[in-house]
Protein backbone atom coordinates (compact mmCIF):
# COMPACT_ATOMS: atom_id res chain seq x y z
CA UNK A 1 0.00 0.00 0.00
CA UNK A 2 1.14 3.99 0.15
CA UNK A 3 2.75 3.33 3.73
CA UNK A 4 2.84 -0.70 4.31
CA UNK A 5 1.61 -3.74 2.49
CA UNK A 6 -2.07 -3.02 3.10
CA UNK A 7 -4.58 -5.88 2.24
CA UNK A 8 -5.95 -6.95 -1.41
CA UNK A 9 -9.96 -7.77 -1.47
CA UNK A 10 -11.52 -9.84 -4.18
CA UNK A 11 -15.29 -9.98 -4.47
CA UNK A 12 -17.26 -11.74 -2.06
CA UNK A 13 -14.41 -11.45 1.23
CA UNK A 14 -13.98 -8.91 3.65
CA UNK A 15 -12.77 -8.28 7.52
CA UNK A 16 -15.46 -8.53 10.01
CA UNK A 17 -13.59 -6.39 12.92
CA UNK A 18 -16.02 -6.49 15.46
CA UNK A 19 -19.68 -6.07 16.57
CA UNK A 20 -19.54 -4.76 19.93
CA UNK A 21 -16.51 -1.70 19.55
CA UNK A 22 -17.07 0.04 22.70
CA UNK A 23 -13.84 2.17 21.71
CA UNK A 24 -14.87 4.29 18.97
CA UNK A 25 -16.57 7.57 18.82
CA UNK A 26 -20.41 7.28 20.21
CA UNK A 27 -23.39 9.76 20.37
CA UNK A 28 -23.76 13.59 18.57
CA UNK A 29 -19.36 13.91 19.16
CA UNK A 30 -17.33 14.47 16.64
CA UNK A 31 -15.42 12.08 14.46
CA UNK A 32 -13.11 11.30 11.83
CA UNK A 33 -13.01 8.45 9.27
CA UNK A 34 -9.81 8.28 6.99
CA UNK A 35 -8.67 5.45 4.42
CA UNK A 36 -6.20 4.73 1.71
CA UNK A 37 -7.93 2.99 -1.25
CA UNK A 38 -6.83 1.49 -4.62
CA UNK A 39 -10.05 0.69 -6.06
CA UNK A 40 -10.04 -2.01 -9.09
CA UNK A 41 -13.45 -2.06 -9.79
CA UNK A 42 -16.29 1.18 -9.74
CA UNK A 43 -19.63 -0.37 -9.14
CA UNK A 44 -21.78 2.52 -7.95
CA UNK A 45 -22.78 1.94 -3.76
CA UNK A 46 -19.90 0.16 -3.36
CA UNK A 47 -18.71 0.34 0.54
CA UNK A 48 -15.28 0.24 1.14
CA UNK A 49 -16.10 0.06 4.87
CA UNK A 50 -18.63 0.79 7.27
CA UNK A 51 -18.78 1.35 10.80
CA UNK A 52 -21.58 2.40 13.32
CA UNK A 53 -24.83 0.68 14.56
CA UNK A 54 -27.82 -0.64 11.60
CA UNK A 55 -29.96 2.06 12.55
CA UNK A 56 -30.51 5.93 11.55
CA UNK A 57 -28.07 8.16 11.92
CA UNK A 58 -25.52 5.89 13.29
CA UNK A 59 -23.81 4.69 10.71
CA UNK A 60 -20.73 5.80 8.79
CA UNK A 61 -20.29 4.60 5.22
CA UNK A 62 -17.29 5.43 2.57
CA UNK A 63 -18.35 4.43 -0.64
CA UNK A 64 -17.85 4.96 -4.21
CA UNK A 65 -20.06 6.67 -6.40
CA UNK A 66 -21.20 6.15 -10.16
CA UNK A 67 -18.58 4.73 -12.83
CA UNK A 68 -14.90 5.64 -13.66
CA UNK A 69 -14.16 8.27 -13.03
CA UNK A 70 -15.55 7.22 -9.66
CA UNK A 71 -16.05 9.69 -6.64
CA UNK A 72 -16.78 9.23 -2.93
CA UNK A 73 -19.66 9.40 -0.97
CA UNK A 74 -19.86 9.03 2.75
CA UNK A 75 -23.51 7.93 3.51
CA UNK A 76 -24.45 8.56 6.92
CA UNK A 77 -27.55 6.46 7.02
CA UNK A 78 -30.30 9.47 6.59
CA UNK A 79 -28.82 11.62 8.54
CA UNK A 80 -26.74 15.06 8.06
CA UNK A 81 -23.95 13.45 8.52
CA UNK A 82 -23.72 12.58 4.60
CA UNK A 83 -21.85 13.97 2.13
CA UNK A 84 -20.81 13.67 -1.93
CA UNK A 85 -17.57 14.05 -3.20
CA UNK A 86 -17.05 15.79 -6.57
CA UNK A 87 -13.45 14.85 -7.79
CA UNK A 88 -13.54 11.65 -9.96
CA UNK A 89 -10.92 9.01 -9.62
CA UNK A 90 -9.42 6.60 -11.86
CA UNK A 91 -9.38 3.10 -11.02
CA UNK A 92 -6.42 1.03 -9.87
CA UNK A 93 -4.86 4.13 -8.54
CA UNK A 94 -4.16 5.30 -4.79
CA UNK A 95 -6.22 7.90 -3.34
CA UNK A 96 -6.90 8.87 0.32
CA UNK A 97 -10.21 9.78 1.85
CA UNK A 98 -10.91 10.91 4.99
CA UNK A 99 -14.81 11.97 6.29
CA UNK A 100 -15.17 14.33 9.47
CA UNK A 101 -18.39 15.11 11.35
CA UNK A 102 -18.67 17.90 14.10
CA UNK A 103 -21.92 19.98 15.32
CA UNK A 104 -24.05 18.99 12.18
CA UNK A 105 -21.02 19.83 9.62
CA UNK A 106 -19.47 17.00 7.40
CA UNK A 107 -16.94 17.07 5.31
CA UNK A 108 -15.22 14.56 2.22
CA UNK A 109 -11.55 15.50 1.50
CA UNK A 110 -10.09 13.34 -1.24
CA UNK A 111 -5.89 13.21 -1.62
CA UNK A 112 -5.59 16.11 1.03
CA UNK A 113 -8.21 18.81 -0.58
CA UNK A 114 -12.27 19.37 0.61
CA UNK A 115 -14.13 17.68 -2.09
CA UNK A 116 -17.47 18.27 -0.72
CA UNK A 117 -19.30 19.71 2.43
CA UNK A 118 -23.20 19.16 4.33
CA UNK A 119 -23.27 22.14 6.64
CA UNK A 120 -25.91 21.87 9.05
CA UNK A 121 -27.07 19.02 7.54
CA UNK A 122 -30.14 17.40 9.66
CA UNK A 123 -30.85 15.44 11.68
CA UNK A 124 -27.62 15.46 13.37
CA UNK A 125 -25.55 12.02 13.66
CA UNK A 126 -26.03 9.94 16.84
CA UNK A 127 -24.00 7.07 17.00
CA UNK A 128 -25.21 4.15 19.32
CA UNK A 129 -22.73 1.91 21.99
CA UNK A 130 -21.46 -0.27 20.72
CA UNK A 131 -21.00 0.13 17.50
CA UNK A 132 -19.74 -2.81 14.78
CA UNK A 133 -17.01 -2.14 11.69
CA UNK A 134 -16.61 -4.43 8.30
CA UNK A 135 -13.73 -3.48 6.11
CA UNK A 136 -14.94 -4.38 1.98
CA UNK A 137 -18.41 -4.18 2.24
CA UNK A 138 -21.28 -3.71 4.05
CA UNK A 139 -20.80 -7.47 6.27
CA UNK A 140 -20.88 -11.18 5.75
CA UNK A 141 -22.60 -12.27 2.03
CA UNK A 142 -22.23 -8.33 0.71
CA UNK A 143 -18.16 -8.46 0.57
CA UNK A 144 -18.38 -6.01 -2.36
CA UNK A 145 -15.17 -3.84 -2.42
CA UNK A 146 -12.27 -5.20 -5.26
CA UNK A 147 -9.02 -3.53 -4.60
CA UNK A 148 -6.29 -2.57 -2.21
CA UNK A 149 -7.22 -0.92 1.35
CA UNK A 150 -4.32 0.63 3.64
CA UNK A 151 -4.25 2.92 6.75
CA UNK A 152 -8.13 2.60 7.96
CA UNK A 153 -8.15 5.08 10.70
CA UNK A 154 -11.66 5.88 13.08
CA UNK A 155 -10.40 9.06 15.61
CA UNK A 156 -12.81 10.93 17.82
CA UNK A 157 -12.00 14.11 16.66
CA UNK A 158 -13.38 15.68 13.60
CA UNK A 159 -9.89 16.54 12.20
CA UNK A 160 -9.17 19.87 10.80
CA UNK A 161 -8.04 20.47 6.93
CA UNK A 162 -4.45 21.08 7.84
CA UNK A 163 -4.15 17.50 9.45
CA UNK A 164 -6.13 15.78 6.94
CA UNK A 165 -3.50 17.43 4.47
CA UNK A 166 -0.77 16.52 6.69
CA UNK A 167 -2.02 12.59 6.53
CA UNK A 168 -2.35 12.44 2.70
CA UNK A 169 1.02 14.46 2.32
Amino acid sequence: GMIGKGRHFVLGQGVDCGQNITSFPTGTGPHSTEVWLRPENGRNGNRTLVWGQGQPGSVVQIMLASSPPLTFWADCYYSGGSVMGATGINLSQWVHVAHTYKNGEARIYVNGLLDGANIGGQPAMNIANPVWMVLGGQGVGAWQYVGDMDEVRISKAARSANWIKLEYA
